[in-house]
């Protein structure tokens, strides 16, 4: 598997060109050129960015997220926002509070996403109902990575104990001999699986896994438009990009140890 070298100019290059052929003319970034943008592919638009040490400043696409913030679509939404909010040097409105305080705990997705978007703003987390959820699934059923990944993150910021050698092995046993990680293990391989793999193996300050494997895996989703895919041979996609960025500087992080 050729590996690419994402520091060399014409490869950023062409990865900064497939990211802003999805932003729109009216400000904010779409999943494809041809349709209209959304505050979720905004969100991994200016995330990449950052990945790339790229400052980004369009003012239409911050009067986009202004305007997002009008209406509410639950917990992502508003952990999007902060993000944005935080990229963009801007506070948010009352609104965006008003939406904040009236979030139902009900699930490990609404407390990571309040939790997080509190930690964007530099927040102090003063809402117990989290930390009593969480308590309550403790111990927490292995059923997909994406909300393992989410629980751990949330146990470890909030010093909840838990079996970290009993998840890394359930972890690892997603990894496909192909390198990629499935949504448990058994499953397919897929970039999103993988990055939420690498994030909890880091959360864990773990490297139990096959690095080589999976390197090759996310490069093997990486298309000639300059953008990475769920698998090979599929679509490129901005969420897909940035899990793909992400999971490779973590296996970089774990190559220098």
């Amino acid at each position: 598997m050729k590996r690419l070298n994402l520091k060399k100019p014409v490869i950023k290059k062409n990865l900064l060109q497939f990211v802003f052929s999805r932003e729109q003319i009216e400000g904010g970034f779409s999943f494809v050129e041809t349709t209209p943008p959304t505050l979720e592919d905004t969100y991994y638009a200016v995330g990449i960015l950052k990945e790339l040490n790229i400052k980004y400043s369009n003012l239409k696409t911050l009067n986009f997220i202004k305007k997002s913030a009008i209406d509410f679509c639950g917990p992502d939404h508003l952990f999007y926002l902060s993000f944005l909010y935080k990229a963009f040097n801007r506070s948010p409105g009352n609104i965006f509070y008003f939406n904040m305080s009236n979030i139902e705990v009900n699930s490990i997705e609404s407390c990571y996403y309040m939790f997080r978007a509190y930690e964007n703003l530099n927040k102090k987390i003063g809402n117990p109902t989290i930390e009593n959820y969480l308590q309550k699934k403790n111990p927490f059923r292995k059923s997909y990575l994406s909300r393992v990944s989410k629980y751990i993150y949330l146990t470890k910021r909030m010093n909840i104990p838990i079996n970290t050698n009993g998840y890394v092995r359930w972890i690892s046993k997603s990894q496909n001999e192909d390198g990629g990680f499935g949504f448990k293990p058994g499953t397919t391989s897929f970039i999103e699986n993988t990055y939420y793999g690498l994030i909890a193996l880091s959360y864990l300050d773990s490297a139990n896994l096959n690095i080589n494997n999976c390197i090759d895996f996310i490069y093997s989703c990486h298309s000639k438009s300059g953008g990475f895919g769920r698998q090979k041979t599929t679509v490129p996609t901005l969420k897909n990009t940035y899990q793909a960025l992400v999971s490779l500087k973590i296996l970089d992080k774990i190559k220098n140890k």
